[in-house]
């Protein structure tokens, strides 16, 4: 068809170069219209079968929060707490052991004080003869306490001395004593414990009775005057006077404790000083030891 109307276009062109009348235009012949494929029918489409309701959505809520790490503050400070708590408890333990083994016999022996003793108490110390018989007649083996072994036991080291008993136990296995001149007071307060062992009391302790009171000791004599000459200050300036001239005056500059040696400083009077006299004492006399000066 584009061929056919090239041909038509280019004749009618020539004619009108060539002055002819054009002819008449031929409308173009239109091929039909071709119809267009239609598809073929499909059947309707089927509906989906109705869903299960949806359970309702549950909020998982807001993250946990992360975790910190462990500080090293907390077991320091749990190891300190309990470290405190063994220390006071065996603070309170060793209390404890010495209230019982130090506290608690000497307030028995301050209530049997104060007490009315039944047992025989002897001011005066047995004789020497009783002490150094009694233990012949006791066989080692039958030995038992007895209050009037622990008055010889703490009266051993001063036989010219009495006695007092002041405390005696229940089973008499510890006795107090006290002990002094026989014209004056009590001055020691002897602790004696019953030894099964040797069969005998044996000396614990040994303290001052608290109401006693030494006698006062003698004064020291004071030693005798020395005669004869003696370091002083006035032999010290003398001495350094004798170096100048009559009607000198005299400075002392520095000296000893106990004027054995001086440095003296001489001069004219209403003058600056002429110069400075160190001296010594020699045992008798001052001797000039250095002068220095005009």
């Amino acid at each position: 068809m584009l061929m056919m109307g090239g041909f038509a276009g280019g004749g009618v062109l020539w004619q009108l170069q060539a002055g002819d009348q054009p002819p008449p235009a031929v409308p173009p012949v239109v091929p039909p219209a071709t119809p267009p494929s239609v598809p073929p029918a499909s059947p309707p489409p089927v509906p989906p079968p109705p869903m299960a309701p949806m359970p309702p959505a549950v909020s998982p809520g807001p993250p946990p929060p992360p975790k910190k790490p462990m500080s090293w503050l907390w077991p320091v400070l749990g190891c300190g707490c309990l470290a405190i708590i063994l220390t006071t408890v065996a603070v309170i333990y060793a209390g404890r052991c010495y209230w019982e083994q130090n506290v608690v016999p000497e307030l028995r022996e301050l209530r049997q004080e104060e007490q009315p003793q039944k047992a025989p108490a002897e001011t005066v110390s047995p004789p020497e003869a009783a002490v150094q018989e009694q233990p012949a007649k006791v066989s080692p083996a039958a030995a038992a306490p007895d209050p009037n072994q622990a008055m010889a036991a703490a009266l051993a080291d001063k036989p010219k001395w009495v006695g007092k008993i002041k405390y005696i136990s229940p089973d008499q296995q510890r006795v107090k004593v006290w002990v002094g001149p026989p014209n004056g007071e009590f001055a020691n307060s002897v602790v004696l414990q019953w030894s099964s062992a040797k069969n005998k009391y044996v000396v614990e302790r040994v303290d001052v009775v608290p109401s006693y009171q030494a006698p006062a000791a003698k004064p020291a004599p004071k030693p005798a005057a020395r005669s004869g000459p003696r370091p002083s200050q006035s032999g010290a300036v003398r001495a350094a006077l004798a170096l100048g001239e009559r009607g000198w005056v005299s400075k002392v500059v520095r000296h000893s404790g106990d004027w054995t040696r001086a440095t003296i400083a001489i001069g004219p009077p209403a003058s600056e000083w002429a110069g400075e006299v160190d001296v010594r004492w020699t045992g008798k006399r001052y001797k000039v030891v250095e002068t220095r000066g005009e």
